[in-house]
């Protein structure tokens, strides 16, 4: 797994949000592993996706809007969403990835939890209670 992410890998995080919800403030990061294929088979993904125990494999992607090529195959890309999940798939590969991913992971980490740190703080983040429309109209909350 090391190498088929060192060679056709990228981790990062960034804003997830639609137009209204900058428009209104909001600031939703999120931390992603991907990983493609090119070979027109999801196969080897599969795999990967069965080893970590979660994730997703998406795909056939094929080249909308270029001019086509019959020797391009469909490409399928796993993709891997989640703090906790893009850790795990991180310490399970190290020894096997190169040292520039090793880089490139670190930063992306440590830039997702300086950015989480600064919304939230340090220690355990408290979770929204849901309070439905009908409680909300009466004020029930």
């Amino acid at each position: 797994m090391g190498g088929f992410y060192s060679g056709e890998g990228c981790i990062y995080y960034g804003e997830q949000l639609s137009k209204k919800q900058r428009a209104l403030g909001f600031t939703n990061r999120s931390i992603r592993i991907q990983v493609s294929q090119a070979d027109g088979s999801p196969e080897s993904l599969e795999r990967v996706k069965r080893a970590m125990n979660s994730g997703l494999v998406l795909g056939p992607y094929t080249s909308k809007g270029r001019k086509e090529n019959p020797n391009w195959k469909p490409i399928y890309l796993f993709t891997l969403c989640g703090f906790e999940g893009v850790q795990a798939f991180i310490a399970a590969i190290w020894p096997w990835m190169t040292k520039r991913k090793q880089e490139q992971a670190k930063a992306v980490l440590r830039g997702y939890i300086d950015f989480y740190l600064e919304k939230f703080g340090p220690g355990p983040r408290k979770r929204t209670r849901y309070i439905s429309l009908e409680d909300r109209r009466a004020g029930n909350y």
